[in-house]
């Protein structure tokens, strides 16, 4: 018997039907790029994660990217992160002009964070990490929650092999001022929350007030542009998910919830 890593039939089996109902539905709409349907897997990822706002963009490396540029990381900040990752962690801290600093993993093999204090001691100038939820488990939220405030770190939550992976009953992505989620057969989107409940962090705003960090994310993921009015105190990454994906994935989720 041949058990396969991966079984596309099997999947396609079971998913076929509403992945092209999808196809169909953004074809007849017209909007490849944004449009209703990325607006509907937005509002269900948001709704999934019981967070008031989910912002897709085009992949998982481009939501570690913004995320870090919307916590105000600035070229040669150091990061915090593991070296047990896809590339795209990494290279995501590299495009802003980041500096990835490496530490090492536990037993499980996720960022060791009784390291990251330790270095984190060592090195007060460090403020943003990095962490990796992988292989569906989570790191101890508890433990990074306290590096958080112990520190007063800038958090990008990397979910993407873990999106619905919980820590004690907590979820993941509940710790970081943003969570990224993608992969290329999952979700592909920035999560934002207020933190501690009281409202967006000042470090995550857009500049001259231009709204919250949700607003900053959709003008950076669409060269400058978050809507019809164009902003000009930053150039965008355009960054835009493709409408067709998104509505694959969300008609995928709905059928596996």
């Amino acid at each position: 018997m041949t058990v396969l890593l991966n079984d596309f039939r099997a999947q396609w089996s079971a998913v076929g039907a509403e992945v092209l109902a999808a196809v169909d539905r953004v074809g007849a709409s017209g909007w490849y790029i944004l449009g209703r349907e990325v607006e509907r897997f937005e509002s269900a990822l948001a709704s999934a994660w019981g967070l008031p706002h989910a912002v897709g963009v085009g992949n998982g490396l481009d939501a570690i990217e913004i995320g870090l540029r919307c916590l105000g990381i600035r070229p040669g900040d150091k990061v915090l992160t593991t070296p047990l990752s896809a590339f795209a962690t990494t290279l995501a801290v590299m495009r802003c002009g980041g500096v990835p600093v490496f530490v090492d993993t536990d037993a499980s093999g996720l960022l060791d964070l009784d390291r990251c204090r330790n270095v984190l001691s060592r090195n007060p100038g460090i403020r943003f990490v990095v962490p990796v939820h992988l292989y569906g488990h989570c790191v101890d939220l508890e433990s990074l929650e306290a590096l958080r405030e112990e520190f007063d770190l800038r958090i990008v939550e990397d979910c993407a092999q873990a999106i619905g992976a919980r820590f004690r009953g907590r979820g993941v992505g509940t710790v970081g001022q943003v969570a990224a989620a993608g992969a290329d057969s999952g979700f592909q989107s920035i999560r934002l929350r207020p933190r501690d409940g009281r409202g967006t962090p000042p470090v995550a705003r857009a500049r001259r007030g231009q709204g919250t960090s949700a607003t900053r994310t959709r003008i950076l993921r669409g060269r400058a542009r978050a809507g019809p009015r164009r902003f000009g105190f930053r150039s965008g990454i355009a960054r835009r998910p493709r409408s067709v994906e998104r509505s694959i994935q969300r008609a995928a989720a709905g059928k596996h919830r």
